[in-house]
């Protein structure tokens, strides 16, 4: 087929099936508008495929929730009732100490104590300085 004739057979087709305008018809003479269909989106939405996830918390109390996440159980170690930054009034005694590094630093440096007095006076003179070199 050449130009011309499929012009008209746009022309054609488009008279008996559409309404009669001058601009719908200047439209299709011109090229801007095409009486085949266009292809459609598929119609239906897609959405990720969602698992039940059963999560146990610290405490032992268990909850059930639909997520994305294939894994079917959880157990938390830390969660909102034992975490500080979630409690931040509570006060902590001791130090956690659940993947043994506090007890390696304890074990290759000892628990000694301290003494924190030079932190107490910020009076420093540059003759403190001299005779702590001197010492080391």
């Amino acid at each position: 087929m050449n130009f011309k004739t499929n012009r008209q057979t746009n022309l054609l087709t488009f008279n008996l099936t559409r309404q009669h305008s001058f601009f719908n018809i200047y439209k299709v003479f011109f090229g801007f508008y095409s009486t085949k269909s266009l292809p459609q989106k598929p119609q239906m939405a897609i959405r990720p495929e969602l698992f039940t996830q059963r999560i146990i918390l610290s405490n032992g109390a268990t909850y059930t929730m639909r997520t994305t996440s294939p894994k079917s159980l959880i157990k938390l170690i830390k969660d909102t009732r034992n975490h500080p930054l979630w409690n931040p009034t509570t006060q902590y005694d001791s130090l956690d100490d659940e993947s043994g590094q506090l007890s390696k630093f304890a074990k290759k440096f000892g628990n000694e104590e301290y003494d924190m007095d030079f932190m107490s006076t910020m009076d420093l003179d540059s003759d403190d300085l001299d005779e702590k070199n001197k010492k080391n």
